[in-house]
């Protein structure tokens, strides 16, 4: 079961590596007044060429280096009309809204937004490999700590969707291209995964809970104590799909 939703989902990212993925290009499209960036002299329509010698591809790999940095960067730019010059930049905190509810969480940043240019990245087979493996892993990572999230509250329950909400994603996907259509398809794949994974009765990890506790206990739990468990299991997962389909409801009448 899981095993092979988290294959397939490496089998279908490394197939968008060797297409070649696409991503923001490390272009500033924007750069925030009274920021690091700005009182430095960078520019809209500036190339992040590298920072610190490590050579930028995307604009996502722009972003993590500066929220992972310590203390002042190295900036390689490259100017229409000029020659390429270095910027050194140290990042600020600030606080902004969590993707997934309305917490502050503070990070690092220098005030610079992308230009939104998309640009496609070519990949050979070890790259593409390298590629599956790590969305692979991040992915399953995202949804492992969207679920937890959920189960603590911080995720509002209004968020989760159904049937409708992974059709109208699918559609849009498609509509998109095939490379589209391909991550769609491995997160949800992923997704599957980990939920299957959950501790619930009449999951896979409902399963594996139990064989832990005959493992531990060295005994069998009783007949009647199982159907009770996956009747409760049962009830969890139709409630979710109610919960996500009244979602996905609302949000069309709504809008």
């Amino acid at each position: 079961g899981p095993l092979f939703n988290f294959l397939l989902t490496f089998i279908l990212f490394t197939t968008v590596g060797l297409i070649g993925p696409q991503t923001i290009a490390p272009i500033i499209g924007e750069v925030k007044q009274d920021m690091p960036a700005f009182e430095s002299g960078l520019q809209s329509g500036d190339e992040v060429i590298s920072i610190n010698g490590i050579d930028i591809k995307s604009w996502k790999q722009l972003a993590n280096i500066i929220r992972e940095s310590e203390g002042e960067l190295k900036f390689l730019i490259a100017r229409e009309g000029e020659e390429k010059r270095e910027y050194f930049i140290t990042p600020k905190i600030v606080e902004v809204k969590s993707q997934f509810s309305n917490e502050k969480i503070a990070i690092k940043q220098v005030g610079i937004a992308p230009s939104n240019k998309i640009i496609i990245i070519d990949m050979n087979i070890f790259q593409a490999f390298q590629y599956g493996v790590e969305k692979s892993i991040s992915s399953a990572q995202l949804i492992f700590d969207g679920v937890k999230r959920m189960i603590m509250g911080t995720i509002p329950m209004e968020q989760l969707g159904g049937a409708i909400s992974i059709f109208q994603f699918t559609a849009q996907a498609s509509e998109i291209g095939i490379v589209s259509l391909l991550i769609i398809t491995a997160l949800l794949s992923v997704n599957l995964g980990i939920l299957n994974l959950l501790p619930i009765p009449a999951l896979d990890g409902g399963h594996i809970m139990f064989v832990f506790y005959e493992m531990i206990t060295k005994k069998r739990p009783s007949e009647k104590v199982l159907t009770q468990l996956t009747i409760f299991g049962w009830i969890i997962l139709a409630s979710l799909m109610f919960i996500g389909l009244y979602n996905d409801i609302n949000r069309l009448i709504v809008g």
